[in-house]
């Protein structure tokens, strides 16, 4: 651990080997300070000039410096740059309980996304990153290998401008569907929360928001190698998906289910069409939230647990999405701005539904 400064310089300057990623992914994770600390001297590393990399020398003194500056502090701060770029995630009518949720998650997620853009390819310094903001929005993205990315709403995708010599790497925050160019010498692999997704050719869709407990991949063709993590440093199970398996992980207990979909349900939202069978109000509305950037307040527990089944468009509206999903009549909401609003209703507006 006394090595850490230099183990992370060369990180920093892609020649480390596998046993000083070990280690430094050991320090990484055990304390905020120092995430905060790699994250500080990173900046610092790429804001010089491609002439003008600041040398071995310049990092260790930036290090001492910024560890100096860290230990004045208990909490981290987040820089103006950071908040800048993810003023749109902040919605004005989110309670603040929310908000603070939503700063912790993008403040990890950017911690994931600057590690993995230096564990995984270190010979290329050019990362292109896009993200889908707007209600609804959906983009189209074509790799550098002919691969083809439809990246979903509220989702960040990441790759570099030129895959490296031995694999295709990339990382998800959020769902995509993915159609890969077979290529068996380089293997395509997908970085999420806690996960790691490795095919050779083939096509899958991922739905992996950093937000949610639940991480869902589905296979549509070809074979994938999926492996789980407990701590994005040891790698955990391994289970190899054939077309139609789907492959729900539980980030809380390290567990994975493998069952059989209908993959169309899973994709079609690919041409704005979203199914749900069997559902719970409260898996619904979160999937609406991310697609419309919207926030769901439902006020009782049995109500987030009751089963619904419907079909609803991107083209549409929340008011009607909502309408769709109480077709029944069996509960009362009110949407203001972006807040949906759900409530139970009271048994004798359930005994007039019912026409008692």
């Amino acid at each position: 651990m006394d090595k850490i400064p230099e183990i992370t310089i060369r990180i920093l300057n892609g020649n480390y080997s596998e046993e000083e990623m070990r280690v430094f992914m050991q320090w990484y994770n055990e304390s905020a300070k120092n995430k905060e600390l790699f994250f500080q001297l990173k900046h610092i590393y790429e804001s010089s000039s491609k002439d003008q990399k600041l040398g071995d020398k310049e990092l260790m003194d930036s290090w001492q410096r910024l560890a100096e500056k860290i230990k004045s502090t208990d909490s981290i701060i987040a820089s103006d740059s950071f908040l800048n770029n993810n003023q749109n995630l902040f919605r004005n009518s989110v309670n603040k309980c929310k908000m603070r949720k939503i700063l912790i998650t993008c403040v990890a997620a950017t911690l994931i996304l600057i590690f993995v853009g230096i564990r995984i390819n270190t010979n290329n310094n050019t990362w292109i990153e896009v993200r889908t903001f707007l209600p609804g929005e959906t983009k189209i993205v074509d790799l550098p290998d002919g691969s083809i990315v439809h990246l979903n709403a509220s989702s960040t995708l990441k790759y570099p401008k030129k895959f490296n010599k031995k694999s295709r790497d990339l990382f998800l925050d959020g769902e995509a569907y993915f159609n890969v160019s077979k290529d068996s010498l380089h293997p395509f692999i997908v970085y999420s929360d806690n996960q790691e997704i490795e095919v050779l050719g083939t096509e899958f869709n991922v739905q992996a928001y950093s937000t949610e407990d639940i991480a869902v991949t589905t296979l549509i063709s070809g074979k994938v190698k999926l492996t789980t993590s407990e701590n994005k440093v040891d790698l955990g199970e391994e289970f190899i998906l054939e077309p139609g398996h789907q492959a729900i992980f539980n980030k809380n207990t390290n567990c994975t289910q493998v069952i059989d979909v209908e993959t169309k349900d899973v994709t079609s939202w690919i041409n704005g069409e979203y199914a749900f069978k069997n559902k719970s109000l409260e898996e619904i509305t979160i999937r609406l939230e991310k697609i419309y950037n919207v926030t769901f307040l439902i006020n009782d527990d049995s109500l987030k647990k009751s089963s619904y089944s419907g079909k609803f468009f991107s083209h549409q509206t929340i008011d009607e999405i909502v309408n769709i999903i109480n077709f029944k009549n069996h509960f009362n909401y009110e949407i203001n701005n972006d807040t949906i609003i759900i409530k139970c209703k009271t048994h004798k507006q359930l005994n007039k539904t019912k026409g008692l």
